[in-house]
């Protein structure tokens, strides 16, 4: 495995470790803040918890472009912060194959394939 592969696979454990089922997800949010703060991109939250009950608004954030990208086109990243239940206390195994899966006891722990990340809720939970 090189360097870059294992800060991404260690990044995403630990992000998949963070128990966010929908409607509350205030754990991953906060977790996003403070990591892209150290990035020094400042996160704004909207009052959507409100509306829909949950503890958790939207996440936006702004970077400015620097040196070469400075005038370059804006690029949009959006993801989930929430799992769907059962999901709450992951169990993640990797496998010899370098796979990374739960334990079959939660739904949802999302793949790493091909340098993309993808979110994956299996055919079934048995």
């Amino acid at each position: 495995m090189k360097v870059n592969d294992k800060r991404v696979i260690d990044r995403f454990i630990e992000l998949a470790l963070i128990d966010g089922e929908s409607f509350n997800e205030r754990l991953v949010a906060d977790y996003l803040i403070t990591e892209f703060e150290k990035l020094g991109v400042q996160l704004c939250e909207d009052d959507t918890a409100t509306k829909i009950g949950g503890n958790c608004g939207n996440l936006y954030g702004f970077a400015e472009g620097r040196g070469k990208y400075a005038d370059s086109e804006p690029v949009l990243f959006c993801a989930h912060m929430d799992t769907v239940a059962p999901g709450n206390n992951k169990k993640i195994i990797i496998n010899d194959d370098g796979t990374i899966v739960s334990d079959h006891t939660t739904l949802n722990i999302g793949t790493i394939e091909g340098g993309s990340v993808t979110n994956a809720v299996p055919e079934n939970r048995n």
